[in-house]
């Protein structure tokens, strides 16, 4: 399995089954207040609260079917990072 690194995400595993981690590297002032996670397809599947000063994040996404995702971390209404995510099952 690969690690995603970026400066706001870390994501692992990936591929993920069920739980994905996602650390959090806030960078200077830019520190996400939101995890989204979207379809291929642009779609929105889930949005995550990050609070403030928050490291770490376990997601459960096994309500989502097998494919590929992208996983955004949003401050300020502004998109940080976005990494691709796939879903094996």
């Amino acid at each position: 399995s690969e690690t995603i690194v970026s400066p706001e995400l870390i994501c692992y595993p990936n591929p993920v089954i069920d739980i994905l981690n996602v650390r959090i590297n806030k960078i200077g002032n830019n520190s996400p207040d939101k995890i989204l996670i979207y379809s291929y397809q642009g779609i929105l599947q889930m949005t995550i609260d990050v609070q403030e000063n928050q490291e770490s994040q376990k997601i459960n996404i096994g309500n989502l079917d097998s494919g590929i995702y992208f996983i955004a971390s949003f401050s300020n209404q502004t998109i940080l990072e976005t990494n691709k995510i796939i879903i094996l099952r």
